[in-house]
């Protein structure tokens, strides 16, 4: 993935990004942070294809976002902060979607379903409806939903940022792990940034609106990483070395 001089200006007259240039290679996990409107969504949407840069140039897989989309160049799986399940379909159902709508053979959709729901731990709660979860039950299924087309590129929009922080770091942890087993490329925004720094490769720090890359901070600490990192004094100083940079980025 390769950005170079994005900028995004809504017909509002509103900047919301300005010339944003990164490079992402395939496989990595990369966290992007900054302060509310800066654009973080924005990009995510760029990367997805929804939306055109007014200027600059963006490639996936060496072609525009949308191109790669439709000629499956590289699969592509976005997941919101709100899990967005239709609450007349059972979690299978629900699951299956994508593939429904990419017209895949419905006798292919119970092995790639089942398989998805046993690897975010729901086996047992296929035949539930939405109403019958938690909420991080709910955001499981999003995510199974959205692993269930084997994608090679994921995005990921503030998926836990309406959790409490036990059932963050439970899901945190297990994102963790499935990244570590596939290593898709991920594209991940959030607010929190201990949740970056434990969760990504590399942190991108953006600028208040418009937003920019004011910062590309590696994170040193290998892969696969152990749930007692958080407590650890050098987690403690990154992490703040990276809010540091943030407060700086808005000064």
């Amino acid at each position: 993935m390769h950005a170079q001089s994005l900028s995004v200006r809504y017909a509002s007259g509103v900047t919301a990004l300005e010339r944003v240039g990164f490079d992402v290679p395939p496989g990595q996990f990369v966290a992007l942070v900054g302060p509310s409107g800066c654009g973080k969504s924005t990009l995510l949407r760029l990367v997805a294809g929804l939306l055109a840069p007014t200027a600059g140039s963006l490639s996936v897989d060496e072609l525009p976002p949308a191109a790669a989309r439709r000629q499956a160049a590289v699969r592509t799986s976005f997941v919101f902060q709100d899990p967005t399940l239709l609450p007349w379909r059972t979690v299978r159902r629900n699951v299956s979607l994508p593939l429904e709508l990419a017209g895949e053979p419905v006798d292919l959709h119970r092995a790639k379903v089942d398989a998805v729901l046993a690897l975010v731990g729901l086996a047992d709660f296929a035949e539930r409806f939405p109403a019958e979860l938690s909420g991080g039950m709910r955001m499981r299924v999003s995510l199974a939903r959205a692993l269930v087309t084997e994608p090679e590129l994921v995005l990921l929009d503030e998926p836990f940022g309406a959790l409490d922080d036990l059932t963050r770091h439970a899901l945190g942890d297990e994102l963790a792990t499935l990244w570590g087993g596939r290593h898709w490329t991920v594209l991940f925004v959030t607010h929190n940034i201990a949740e970056a720094v434990y969760l990504s490769q590399r942190i991108l720090v953006m600028s208040p609106r418009p937003g920019r890359i004011v910062a590309d901070l590696r994170v040193p600490f290998a892969t696969p990483r152990s749930r007692a990192l958080r407590s650890q004094a050098e987690f403690a100083r990154f992490t703040a070395e990276v809010a540091d940079t943030l407060e700086r980025a808005g000064t």
